[in-house]
């Protein structure tokens, strides 16, 4: 893929509510086109994602929910829309990385029958970097074989920082998270990008726990 400037862009920021934020709460996750700056989708975690439903919030206000397939050992996630119907599932192949646990493939995006329709894959290039784990940034969507998507770094926008605590923060995080599409045209709608986003830092991270 191309300089990111030429392709449809999502950005995610990670900001914290105001006020006395419920149990379980980990920040909110913001996600927003780069074109337009119009925020297309938000969730405020609670939890593990891989664990817990959680509830993305469209640009009009429509609850798209993200849950697992199971409790114990997740392998799948489900994403549904405001009508409670499944889009899309996020499976990730426990067996093959049993098999081989350097493998690239991260997760494969299913249709709501189980029809392949995306893949990410790990696009660092060295064994050693697969060994110790790639970075969120070093992953890749395909299709078909074809790169149309990558996760991206972006720098972080400058604002005014309202608290302490966000001006830590600012301080602490100096890039954003994008996700960058092939052409003008995003791959994925928002609430799908999000959850993908969501998810991918869940299973790169090796702190989280149930």
């Amino acid at each position: 893929m191309s300089a990111v400037a030429d392709h449809a862009l999502y950005r995610l920021r990670r900001t914290r509510r105001d006020g006395v934020p419920p149990k379980h709460y980990r920040g909110t996750w913001v996600l927003s086109d780069e074109a337009t700056k119009q925020v297309l989708a938000t969730c405020e975690l609670l939890g593990v994602v891989t664990f817990r439903e959680h509830a993305i919030v469209d640009s009009s206000g429509q609850v798209w929910r993200l849950k697992a397939n199971r409790a114990i050992m997740p392998s799948r996630w489900l994403l549904s829309d405001p009508t409670q119907c499944l889009v899309l599932q996020f499976h990730q192949q426990i067996l093959r990385k049993f098999i081989n646990p350097w493998g690239r493939t991260g997760l494969v995006l299913l249709d709501p029958h189980g029809k392949e329709l995306f893949r990410l894959l790990d696009g660092s290039t060295g064994l050693l970097d697969r060994i110790f784990g790639p970075r969120v940034h070093d992953w890749v969507i395909m299709e078909t074989g074809r790169p149309v998507a990558k996760v991206v770094r972006l720098p972080r926008e400058q604002e005014e920082a309202k608290r302490l605590l966000d001006y830590v923060n600012k301080l602490l995080v100096r890039s954003d998270q994008g996700f960058a599409s092939e052409g003008s045209v995003h791959i994925l709608p928002p609430a799908a990008a999000l959850a993908l986003l969501m998810l991918l830092n869940e299973l790169t991270d090796s702190s989280a726990v149930a």
